[in-house]
């Protein structure tokens, strides 16, 4: 018994670093926050403080921006998905904007391409979500931003500290959800 347990720590303990096996090790700062913060004009830091998750999971390393920020920008997109939004929703968008339709049919879309197809892409489906997604509802991709739905929308921030834009609209992922959770409701 004593053996096979030095043998199993033995194979843990030598087991080669992500570097060694040729993958990277993205560096993160002892403090994000504190990088965040440095490059926003007035952050609100005890929100921030009291949202911003641990490890992984953390808002503000995996997104370089701050969970008031993210707050920020879904208040905007709240009021811009009313009255008439898909025209008053490219406030939001980061171009290029991909869009993914029900059909799974990926494109990506300059400004131009959206203003042509905002309806579409904008359509009452997606309306609906965006008036109601809550912060509470993302999940944080390292490096990649911010996702709602499991990827029916994604938020990216442009720049370190900045307000989050719209990256991606998925029609496909957004149709999917809603017939999960309409199965969900008829087995309950």
């Amino acid at each position: 018994m004593k053996r096979h347990l030095i043998i199993i720590i033995l194979l843990v303990g030598s087991a080669p670093s992500a570097a060694a096996c040729g993958g990277t090790i993205s560096p993160r700062p002892v403090n994000c926050l504190d990088q965040v913060w440095a490059k926003q004009q007035r952050p609100d830091k005890q929100f921030d403080i009291r949202n911003d998750r641990s490890g992984d999971d953390a808002i503000s390393c995996a997104t370089l921006t701050s969970p008031s920020a993210f707050l920020q920008a879904l208040k905007d997109i709240h009021s811009q998905a009313q009255g008439t939004p898909s025209r008053s929703l490219l406030e939001s968008v980061r171009f290029p904007l991909v869009f993914v339709d029900k059909s799974g049919v990926r494109r990506v879309l300059s400004e131009a391409q959206l203003n042509e197809k905002s309806t579409l892409v904008f359509n009452p489906d997606v309306i609906i979500f965006l008036q109601n997604v809550r912060l509470r509802d993302m999940v944080v991709i390292n490096n990649k931003g911010a996702m709602f739905a499991s990827g029916a929308v994604w938020l990216q921030a442009p720049d370190v500290g900045a307000i989050p834009k719209i990256a991606t609209i998925n029609h496909q992922v957004l149709e999917a959800e809603r017939r999960r959770i309409s199965r969900n409701r008829d087995s309950d």
